[in-house]
């Protein structure tokens, strides 16, 4: 997440001096915002709209709904999408994911757990830069007309929107936090709505703050879990899935039930 003026970064992977009390991350000051914001077509697309979107009079969900709406969605650039994630084009279409030409950057919606859309995160086509809506609020990334439980009644939890796409991709239900601290309020409140679910499976990122967000959600919701990485030094599952050694969803629902599994504190 960067500050209006380019000044001020906050950052979900990498501490800096202080914690932000707002927003789940780092503040880090960047001495020389533009270069950190590399890439002209990026820099391009903020200088030639400061302001892309104005609330009004809108309500902010119908205010999101309208900038959402406004997503390139059609067949050639969700193909080009899913070729350039490596993901299936069912998987972005399923999680809602489209492209925003003012942005210049692929746009996944996140909700919260009724399915009411909170925010929108943006992803440079190169996925260096990953950074929010203006006045929108991270929630979680959820297949809307998809059960969130598994068949087993686990609740599969993964880190970022291209591992959601990944984890649709395979053919599995679940949620997608925004980053590795954030949107933990909702899984829980998607714990609330389905009583069914008696257990989560938090597929993390394979390093330290991975690692540390997925056992600060597992101690957050105190529930029966597991804690997941891939295997071999494989930094995520969408780069897991795009090696080829993960092809089918039995593999991931093998490596989860070989996890060991973690009761709640009493």
């Amino acid at each position: 997440m960067l500050s209006n003026d380019g000044n001020v970064a906050i950052c979900m992977r990498v501490e800096g001096i202080k914690h932000s009390k707002c927003y789940d991350g780092w503040i880090h000051h960047l001495h020389t915002p533009e270069e950190w914001v590399t890439g002209p077509q990026f820099r391009a697309a903020v200088r030639e709209n400061p302001e892309l979107a104005h609330k009004g009079d809108l309500h902010e969900e119908e205010w999101l709904r309208k900038i959402y709406d406004e997503l390139d969605f059609s067949e050639e650039t969700i193909y080009r999408i899913a070729l350039q994630l490596g993901v299936t084009e069912d998987a972005l279409r399923r999680m809602g994911a489209g492209y925003s030409k003012k942005r210049r950057a692929i746009a996944f919606p996140m909700y919260n757990a009724n399915g009411e859309i909170l925010g929108i995160r943006y992803r440079s086509v190169d996925g260096k830069y990953k950074y929010a809506e203006k006045g929108g609020h991270n929630g979680i990334f959820l297949a809307k007309d998809d059960s969130v439980a598994t068949d087993n009644k686990k609740l599969i939890v993964v880190e970022g929107a291209t591992d959601f796409a990944t984890l649709k991709a395979l053919g599995l239900n679940g949620v997608g936090r925004p980053d590795c601290q954030g949107g933990k309020q909702f899984i829980r409140d998607v714990l609330d709505a389905h009583p069914e679910i008696k257990e989560i499976d938090i597929i993390a990122d394979c390093d330290e703050p991975g690692m540390n967000g997925a056992e600060d959600l597992a101690s957050f919701l105190n529930c029966r879990h597991r804690i997941v990485v891939p295997p071999g030094g494989i930094k995520d599952l969408r780069q897991w899935y795009k090696t080829g050694e993960l092809s089918s969803p039995e593999q991931l629902l093998e490596r989860i039930q070989n996890a060991k599994l973690i009761q709640p504190m009493r």
